[in-house]
């Protein structure tokens, strides 16, 4: 993998593209109970709607996942990206959380569920844990990224509720993102009814 700061330095402009070539409002870094590890968030206001916000993380992929594009192929590593409404302010602690867990060696991939990523930031409201999916509130904006011999992939962390927890357990997470599509989800929204 290439250097950390070239690294750091390629995917916010991959970020930056995705979200219209828009300078960042702002970077946040947070740091794990230990003060070990810390994960940088880029925001942008107003994307991918007015009165929205996407962060992204950075430096994430330095760590490895264990997967590999093919056989023979290319290092995976992932980056996270998500959307809110500016009014929930604590949403970015949400992807740091996810992204503590990564680097602790949790599985990441589309399809998978982290359990109460979300409780301890939202008290009180019906989204307690998160699906990985691709990044879709952008369109296809957020592209697989080639540093060398590593491929960064981007997954976006959905909150679901406890409720969806137990569907996806019980028929699958295809299951669960199929009846997301079919209700039209605002996956944005930190206080959405369940649909299940």
């Amino acid at each position: 993998m290439a250097d950390r700061h070239d690294v750091d330095d390629r995917l916010a402009f991959a970020i930056a593209d995705a979200v219209g070539g828009r300078t960042p409002d702002g970077m946040v870094r947070h740091s794990d109970g230990t003060g070990a590890k810390h994960i940088d968030l880029v925001r942008y206001n107003n994307v991918p709607f007015r009165g929205g916000v996407t962060f992204g993380t950075l430096g994430l992929s330095t760590f490895s996942i264990g997967g590999q594009t093919a056989d023979t192929g290319p290092d995976l590593r992932v980056e996270l990206v998500g959307a809110t409404y500016a009014r929930f302010r604590t949403y970015d602690n949400v992807l740091a959380t996810c992204a503590f867990s990564v680097m602790d060696g949790a599985p990441v991939m589309p399809g998978q569920i982290y359990e109460g990523a979300v409780e301890p930031y939202f008290p009180g409201f019906e989204l307690k844990h998160v699906l990985f999916t691709e990044p879709y509130l952008w369109d296809d904006a957020f592209t697989l990224v080639e540093l060398g011999d590593t491929t960064v992939v981007w997954l976006q962390p959905v909150p679901i509720t406890q409720r969806e927890l137990d569907f996806a357990v019980a028929v699958g997470t295809d299951a669960l993102i199929e009846r997301f599509e079919e209700e039209r989800i605002d996956a944005a929204d930190m206080d959405r009814e369940s649909v299940i």
